[in-house]
């Protein structure tokens, strides 16, 4: 075959292969979004605690934001850092919401836990000695939700209810990821997060 067809055909083969990636690559993304919407305001059940795992944008402001509506009974943030206190991520992350007293008073703050591993079992801690909540609100970001509910569904009884919330005001999520670099970078690692959890997950041990 000539040259110049041969080049043709390598470079269509190419474009081909790269097109394939591209729609494989969206397609992966995708699926991380693939959880629950938010719930409609009332939809909420009785019973319910609130769950916010720390760490990322908008998401304590979001678990203010419910628990100021009424939403949940109590509201645990989890891998605040070690400093972090109610008031101080009330008056930093969620200056503009304001908490009756009575619940204010109902905010819980883990300090210890660093990664989502840990919060799980955090949270699993916090369960056992609150065998009464049936429910439970996870408010995370969009991207890291898939992998949130994997990890607490491994650790927690399977009789809790799990609902998903992901702030309304985050950044990008499933309709959007693709739009900007950023969404595009956290998306791909945390799809590829999202898969070694799942090898993972049969190996770890409570502690």
């Amino acid at each position: 075959m000539p040259n110049g067809p041969r080049r043709r055909l390598a470079a269509f083969g190419g474009a081909a292969f790269f097109l394939l990636l591209l729609v494989a690559i969206r397609l992966g993304g995708d699926t991380l979004y693939d959880y629950p919407a938010n719930p409609a305001p009332l939809a909420f059940p009785s019973n319910t605690v609130i769950i916010c795992l720390a760490g990322g944008k908008h998401r304590i402001e979001a678990a203010f934001e419910l628990f100021a509506a009424g939403v949940g009974e109590q509201l645990w943030i989890i891998g605040a850092g070690k400093h972090a206190n109610v008031s101080t991520l009330a008056r930093t992350q969620a200056s503009d919401i304001r908490i009756p007293l009575e619940r204010f008073d109902k905010i819980q703050v883990e300090n210890e836990s660093r990664n989502t591993i840990e919060n799980a079992f955090a949270v699993k801690r916090l369960l056992d000695h609150n065998p009464g909540i049936k429910n439970v609100v996870l408010v995370t970001s969009p991207y890291h939700m898939r992998r949130s509910l994997l990890m607490m569904e491994h650790h927690i009884s399977p009789e809790i209810n799990l609902i998903p919330f992901t702030p309304i005001s985050a950044d990008f999520g499933g309709t959007d990821w693709w739009h900007s670099w950023y969404g595009f970078s956290l998306t791909i690692a945390e799809t590829i997060k999202l898969q070694l959890a799942r090898l993972l997950i049969p190996h770890l041990s409570y502690f």
